[in-house]
């Protein structure tokens, strides 16, 4: 559960908000006793965050901020869920991505490990009955060397 990581609550609450998974309903905000400021404060740290959570891969920002940026972005998630000025499900396409390629390489592991069983018993087939095609190309093999 993703209550125990308030940081990748941020980043799939940014990640989903930016691709449309996810709405701020900015009407809502006003309806429940926000005003304009409030909406463009979410804005700037969003923005923010997002600075600085590319810098982040870089290992150039500041952790503080980043933090602060965090928690306050965190508090708007959770809020916007409970009044209901967000809407939408956090998806989190890296994992699903990972899970599906997962699966991908167990059923390409599954059909490789099936062909190996097919060429041991075809393999063991093809010893089993060699005496029948020596028989069968020996003759061939015989006109071949009188040329």
């Amino acid at each position: 559960m993703l209550t125990n990581n308030p940081i990748k609550i941020v980043e799939l609450f940014i990640d989903n908000l930016l691709s449309g998974k996810i709405t701020l309903e900015y009407y809502r905000i006003l309806e429940n006793g926000g005003n304009e400021e409030y909406i463009n404060n979410i804005y700037k740290m969003v923005k923010g965050w997002i600075s600085l959570h590319n810098k982040k891969i870089l290992n150039d920002f500041d952790d503080n901020e980043y933090m602060i940026l965090s928690d306050y972005l965190y508090d708007v998630y959770i809020e916007g869920r409970i009044n209901g000025t967000i809407k939408g499900e956090l998806v989190d396409e890296t994992s699903n991505r990972i899970c599906q390629l997962e699966n991908e390489l167990q059923e390409t592991k599954d059909k490789n490990n099936s062909l190996k069983t097919d060429n041991i018993r075809l393999a063991q087939e093809l010893y089993q009955y060699r005496h029948m095609i020596d028989v069968y190309e020996k003759p061939f093999i015989n006109n071949k060397d009188d040329d």
